[in-house]
């Protein structure tokens, strides 16, 4: 489970990170991500705000794109089983990425 973390992580580490959780999963397994959502269909004024907030400090990074998500999951030859809102005011949405 990577829960309420990925705005810790430079955007350019998230791939490796997935890569090295992907690395332990069994042939059925999957990766549990709740995270905002940036640009979300729910929640996209608190997402931009959420973001805005997070420029302020030098060890937190904007939350990832529905796009970077997808992209990340391709090139690590995830599949994104499941991404829907948990809460939508907010835009967090929860992300289950599996092995194909």
């Amino acid at each position: 489970m990577v829960n309420n973390l990925l705005h810790y992580i430079l955007p350019e580490d998230r791939k490796r990170l997935l890569s090295r959780l992907k690395s332990w999963l069994s042939r059925k397994g999957s990766i549990i991500i709740i995270t905002p959502i940036l640009h979300s269909k729910k929640g996209e004024e608190f997402s931009s705000v959420f973001n805005s907030f997070f420029s302020a400090f030098e060890n937190l990074y904007p939350t990832p794109a529905e796009e970077d998500i997808h992209q990340i999951a391709k090139e690590l030859k995830l599949k994104v089983k499941t991404l829907k809102p948990v809460v939508t005011e907010g835009g967090w949405y929860f992300i289950q990425l599996s092995n194909r």
